[in-house]
């Protein structure tokens, strides 16, 4: 019996081993033929208004099609950029471009039966994906991670923080939290509320079902879960909260 169980265990670190240096050596050829430049995540064209001498607008012109207008990350306001991290990734500032925590609580969710699947994606994984799409195939996982990984170590968080806020989809074609703000509220996201900032975080969830404009009920709903999760982080305090659950919302 002991004689057994010691070949099952000298087989069973045999095994690992082996997986564990499959794994390095996928890695390294990932690392190798997988490239991150600067021109991929190039600044899109804004989108335009065109007007006559007294400022009526004629046209509004879509360069890709999407509602657009790229801005500087300090020209976001603090509570947008509070809302966004506790909603979308709190450890943004402290990871490397992939969240061990994160990512194990999403395996372990995936393998528990009837459990609400849990997202384990960093915004640096995300912008991999608002660039490269989202393709199909067993080496898209890897590969996105090591693209994070790169983008981490070549261009630094507050580049990949702009990255991302300004290619966020807000529903009806608009791309960026700058003209979410302003064609949801009228005003630049820099003046932005705690609550309408928490509004406004909520949307890239599920860009048409939480349309304030179509829907804000919903909407709204998702305001309270992204306040209850920067209450949770320590980014805002209870009577923070509370104001930011009364403001009236106009859109």
């Amino acid at each position: 019996m002991k004689q057994r169980l010691k070949r099952a265990c000298v087989v069973g670190a045999r095994l690992a081993l082996g997986v564990l240096a499959l794994a390095v050596v996928a890695f390294v050829w990932l690392w190798l033929t997988t490239d991150v430049s600067r021109e991929r995540f190039a600044r899109p064209e804004d989108a335009l208004t065109i007007t006559d001498r007294r400022g009526i607008a004629l046209r509004h012109h879509r360069p890709d099609g999407n509602d657009r207008r790229w801005i500087e990350l300090d020209q976001v306001s603090p509570h947008l950029i509070d809302a966004v991290l506790a909603v979308e990734d709190d450890r943004f500032y402290d990871h490397t471009g992939v969240d061990a925590i994160a990512t194990g609580r999403a395996l372990f969710t995936l393998a528990l039966p009837g459990r609400r699947l849990s997202g384990g994606s960093t915004i640096t994984q995300q912008v991999v994906k608002l660039v490269y799409g989202r393709p199909m195939g067993i080496w898209s996982k890897p590969r996105e991670i090591v693209r994070a990984l790169m983008l981490e170590r070549r261009f630094g968080k507050d580049w990949i923080l702009e990255q991302y806020l300004n290619r966020l989809p807000f529903g009806d074609q608009i791309v960026g939290v700058a003209r979410a703000s302003e064609l949801y509220f009228g005003k630049p996201a820099s003046e932005l509320t705690r609550g309408e900032a928490a509004l406004i975080a909520g949307i890239p969830q599920a860009p048409s079902a939480l349309n304030p404009r179509r829907h804000l009920r919903a909407a709204l709903r998702r305001r309270s879960v992204v306040l209850r999760r920067m209450r949770e982080t320590g980014r805002i305090d209870d009577d923070q909260r509370s104001q930011a659950l009364a403001e009236a919302v106009a859109i």
